[in-house]
């Protein structure tokens, strides 16, 4: 769990601007847009923390 909580916390410094260009898109759209983008953009973060995840375990186990 500590593991985890370590990929995720990086992955987000790593992401700090990514993710706030993100939420100022989210706002600044509308209606439609606004629905696909955000799930556009919720995709795109699932994608990039399960993959950091899935490398951290796949190769620091490797390591350990």
């Amino acid at each position: 769990m500590k593991r985890i909580v370590k990929v995720i916390l990086g992955t987000t410094v790593n992401m700090a601007f990514t993710i706030a260009g993100m939420v100022i898109v989210q706002l600044t759209l509308s209606g439609d847009t606004q629905r696909i983008a955000g799930y556009a953009n919720g995709a795109a973060l699932l994608a990039t923390y399960g993959l950091a995840i899935y490398r951290e375990f796949k190769h620091g186990s490797e390591e350990t």
